[in-house]
């Protein structure tokens, strides 16, 4: 076998990659059913809050929270659209232990998320093999496995980060010749932006930016009729969710002067690459950007109005983004874990859809050395995924949860059993 040709690597590199993608959602199923679930503090106010509105809420009630604006989607100090799904699995009945629902449920989310990102990936390359290498690397990312394992909101927040720019780049590169189809499609977008417009405070600008950036792409390519469309559906989401988002963004400047959650960056940027968005992820997204850039250079340069589309709009949009979570980082004093989350999710769909803007060509993704780099990558992925699941904290004895600390959200699978219902695996 010659491991220098191209149809040879790119053979193994799919073969990975499918082994990968069966292994990475088996590993969590075995998570639910086999596994003693992690409780600390957060995640034991969400499964109260969960079971307080299944108690409160009819079927059809739970149903109209998830797809329909609501205004009593926040709880006084953050958004809690997350908290309607968990209800929605219980009035579902995926499960007779509401553990193990939950638990469902944020399988459920974690396949959206794969399914948006191989969109976004193969709609940005065109390549299948390559879309599913992205997906394997991101669903294998520490604080994404390992977040998935905990009943907290930042699942909420992977999945919208996704969806703002999936549904979006979709309707943005497909005309409709029929009004009726281009009205669905509108419709179907906006609806489906809407739905995750109750994500967590610290990732709202996404939501506002990007969903701006889609009408007004729209506008600039003269699609009237999506753009009015989009436009209202969203705006009645706004209008609805308004006197929540006000009472948000006065916690704001409170959680932000929290110095006991305080890191500095030298403790933090480590942790944060080693432990939440790994460190083959990290890779990948330095090649990315630095490919973006080199495809910009070779590019001819003309003028920005024969260049400018509702695509390139829709990319400075998120390019935006990016220094607006840099700065978030820098001038808090709460820095944890969790605030890496926005920063990375747009970094990645920033890089996705610039590999569309700039039309990576296709030779390049194709290269030998280029199959073996995303080899090696998945292989390092791999060998940082099982060591935190397998190996690390003793093998999950002596792993615990601390108030203050970084956080390392992908704990080992097996953890220590819960002595009663007043126990959790927190240390102080």
């Amino acid at each position: 076998m010659n491991f220098k040709d191209r149809k040879t690597l790119h053979q193994i590199l799919t073969i990975l990659v499918i082994a990968s993608l069966i292994a990475l959602f088996a590993l969590r199923i075995y998570a639910i059913y086999k596994t003693v679930p992690i409780v600390t503090w957060d995640d034991f106010l969400h499964r109260k809050g969960a079971l307080q509105g299944d108690y409160y809420s009819s079927f059809l009630g739970a149903i109209d929270d998830v797809i329909f604006p609501n205004p009593n989607l926040f709880d006084g100090h953050r958004s809690v659209g997350y908290h309607v799904w968990l209800v929605l699995g219980l009035k579902l009945s995926l499960s007779g232990n509401p553990e193990e629902t939950w638990q469902l449920v944020n399988l459920i989310l974690l396949g959206i998320q794969g399914a948006a990102l191989f969109g976004l990936s193969r709609w940005a390359t065109g390549q299948s093999v390559f879309a599913g290498f992205v997906t394997t690397l991101y669903l294998s990312s520490p604080i994404v496995f390992g977040m998935n394992r905990w009943i907290m909101t930042e699942n909420f927040v992977f999945t919208a980060t996704l969806i703002f720019s999936f549904l979006p780049a979709l309707l943005l590169t497909r005309r409709f010749e029929v009004r009726w189809k281009e009205i669905l499609a509108a419709i179907f977008v906006a609806w489906g932006i809407g739905i995750f417009a109750t994500l967590r405070e610290y990732a709202l600008p996404s939501y506002f930016i990007l969903s701006f950036c889609t009408v007004l792409a729209l506008l600039w390519e003269r699609r009237w009729v999506a753009a009015g469309f989009v436009f209202a559906i969203l705006s009645g989401y706004n209008i609805t969710m308004l006197y929540g988002w006000k009472i948000l963004f006065r916690v704001i400047s409170q959680k932000t002067t929290q110095v006991e959650y305080f890191h500095p960056m030298p403790e933090w940027i480590p942790h944060i690459i080693l432990y939440a968005v790994g460190s083959a992820l990290t890779i990948l997204m330095v090649v990315g950007i630095g490919a973006i850039l080199w495809r910009l250079f070779q590019l001819n340069q003309t003028s920005l109005k024969t260049r400018l589309t509702g695509l390139h709009i829709f990319w400075m949009g998120h390019l935006v983004l990016i220094p607006i979570y840099i700065a978030a980082i820098l001038i808090t004093d709460n820095r944890p874990v969790r605030a890496a989350i926005p920063l990375m999710m747009s970094l990645l769909t920033t890089i996705l859809v610039g590999l569309r803007v700039v039309n990576l060509p296709q030779r390049w993704l194709n290269f030998p050395q280029t199959q073996a780099f995303f080899i090696g990558l998945i292989a390092l992925s791999w060998v940082i995924l099982s060591h935190q699941l397998f190996i690390a904290f003793d093998g999950g004895a002596t792993y615990a949860h601390h108030a203050t600390n970084l956080e390392y959200y992908n704990h080992p699978l097996r953890l220590r059993p819960l002595e009663d219902s007043n126990d959790m695996h927190v240390t102080y």
